[in-house]
């Protein structure tokens, strides 16, 4: 899998709900600082449409041949962060493919939020299920002929942040959970069942 299929999967999915930037100056000002080592890599910038107040979220997205390269990224990562003026530093993302990598790995990368917020492609993952971990997640209805998000799903992504235990399938219980009308115990045990073993909810 090459980074433009990640671009492409991105573009379809934001069409309609985001503004997208994947060229200019800013997008060349930001690719000229990847090292030449970097030699699949591109950027897109973002912007939620319907909202005066949203700033741009910058994607960084690298192939990297492996977890060795990890640092010439976090470099790019750190250089792009530079380059942006607040508050856009606060939405800055990366998205790596980086070969022979476990799962565990991944999430280990992930757990490193220094520079920006780090998503690595999983074995046997789909780039859907990739996107699905972003603030790129699934609209869950429509009004009107606008999409409409589930505050519940973004508290819960942002929340799984800190905790990479809670995965989507987990996310999916939890939002059942808090959408069940349980209240107290019940509540607690629900959620507590998804939590992991010896583990404490957040």
């Amino acid at each position: 899998m090459a980074t433009e299929d990640i671009v492409a999967a991105i573009l379809l999915r934001v069409e309609g709900r985001f503004s997208v930037q994947t060229e200019g100056p800013e997008i060349q000002g930001l690719l000229a600082l990847a090292s030449a080592d970097l030699s699949d890599c591109r950027v897109i910038r973002l912007r939620r449409n319907n909202n005066d107040h949203a700033g741009w979220r910058t994607l960084l997205i690298a192939s990297l041949g492996s977890e060795q390269e990890l640092p010439i990224a976090n470099r790019w990562a750190a250089d792009s962060r530079d380059r942006l003026l607040e508050p856009e530093t606060a939405d800055l993302y990366m998205i790596l493919l980086v070969g022979g990598l476990t799962d565990n790995d991944g999430a280990g990368i992930e757990a490193n939020e220094q520079f920006c917020r780090k998503y690595v492609f999983r074995m046997e993952e789909s780039i859907e299920k990739l996107l699905d971990r972003t603030f790129l997640g699934p609209v869950i209805a429509m009004l009107g002929g606008e999409a409409m998000f589930d505050p519940f799903i973004e508290a819960l992504l942002q929340t799984s942040r800190g905790h990479n235990w809670l995965d989507a399938d987990k996310r999916d219980s939890w939002h059942s959970a808090l959408l069940s009308g349980k209240t107290g115990s019940d509540l607690f045990e629900m959620l507590r069942s998804t939590a992991p073993v010896g583990g404490k909810t957040p």
